[in-house]
């Protein structure tokens, strides 16, 4: 039944002469009910499949100003100052506060697919996803509703929690729960190193063959090191992940070319041979390759890296663009993030999955 008839009885629903309205019936009812021939039960009418999910609920309470912005609450009769908490620059009706708040751009730049041009400002929120609904495919709008339910959750955890929300990360957190939900928490998780059409891609290694991809992120501000490393087998699976929390103030060749010493270690560690490891710091992996730079400072890191080398079987060691280093580089930021030592076997933290 349509909204618009929440309370009506069924004399409202006949005309003068006793019979049904079809006009009314027509415009609030489905196909299958003016026929008679459903069974009593309850649907949604938002999804083809008349079940109830977040992302037609989060939007239909959004295209009716349903959720409780300032503006929104303003409006309701409440006294409050309706503008937004977070930039303070406009008032906060549901557009400004899932989508034009100057606060969310990055949110606004790396979702929105390229080829879609905003080609106007918008009234509403209604009037926005309307235009831009007819313009994505299925996926995409999918995407930009749980964008939308992380965008006000980190919203209203900042004024309540007085914090800073970080939307930097939305769009990535948002595919992956996407993501999340279809696997439905897989024992094994496959194809994780995907990158743009037309980047470098990572590659499995050869089978019988373990790969280390790793990474490191130096804070030198803060005199802190994260470093991160992840091990996949010949079908691509993620065998071990790692990431190293270290406070010190190492010369920056010191800290990737300690990178590949633990990626290395920490494959040993688990039991995973034989090898071969990347590294998207090329000059880094000029330096373990080549026996030159044994008497500088950091010479003693390259000869461990030697010997390790020599107890592998068929270690290999070689650079990759940063484009394909992408697990390795965010459990390196986690390691930053967090502060924190931490490993996983045969599984991966959901927050660092790839988009």
């Amino acid at each position: 039944m349509g909204h618009g008839l929440m309370d009506t009885t069924v004399n409202n629903l006949l005309s003068p002469s006793g019979s049904w309205n079809l006009q009314l019936l027509k415009q609030n009812f489905l196909d299958c009910d003016r026929s008679g021939t459903r069974a009593d039960t309850v649907i949604w009418n938002f999804e083809g499949n008349e079940v109830y999910s977040v992302k037609s609920g989060y939007l239909l309470g959004s295209c009716n100003e349903w959720i409780l912005t300032l503006a929104n609450l303003e409006r309701r009769g409440f006294k409050v100052n309706k503008s937004c908490p977070l930039c303070r620059r406009e008032d906060e009706p549901t557009l400004h506060a899932l989508w034009d708040c100057q606060k969310q751009r990055y949110a606004r730049s790396d979702w929105l697919p390229k080829k879609v041009v905003i080609l106007r400002n918008y009234a509403n929120f209604l009037e926005f996803i309307t235009d831009i609904g007819t313009r994505i495919d299925n996926e995409a709008l999918r995407t930009f509703c749980i964008i939308g339910w992380r965008t006000w959750f980190l919203r209203n955890s900042s004024i309540h929690k007085d914090g800073k929300p970080n939307y930097s990360d939305v769009v990535w957190w948002s595919r992956n729960f996407v993501i999340e939900c279809h696997a439905f928490s897989p024992v094994k998780y496959q194809g994780l190193q995907r990158v743009n059409k037309g980047q470098p891609r990572w590659k499995a290694p050869t089978n019988g063959f373990y790969k280390i991809n790793c990474c490191v992120i130096s804070d030198m501000g803060n005199y802190r090191v994260g470093s991160g490393v992840v091990i996949h087998d010949g079908s691509g699976y993620v065998m071990a992940t790692c990431c190293q929390f270290l406070e010190a103030a190492f010369d920056s060749h010191v800290t990737k070319i300690m990178a590949i010493f633990r990626g290395i270690l920490f494959s040993k560690d688990c039991g995973l041979n034989p090898c071969v490891l990347e590294s998207d710091k090329v000059v880094a992996v000029e330096r373990v390759l080549n026996k030159n730079f044994l008497n500088v400072s950091y010479g003693s890191i390259l000869s461990d890296i030697g010997k390790l080398k020599s107890q592998s079987k068929g270690l290999n060691v070689s650079a990759i663009p940063s484009q394909a280093n992408r697990i390795a580089q965010r459990l390196a930021k986690l390691a930053l993030d967090t502060l924190t030592n931490s490993f996983w076997m045969e599984d991966i933290p959901f927050c660092i999955r790839p988009d």
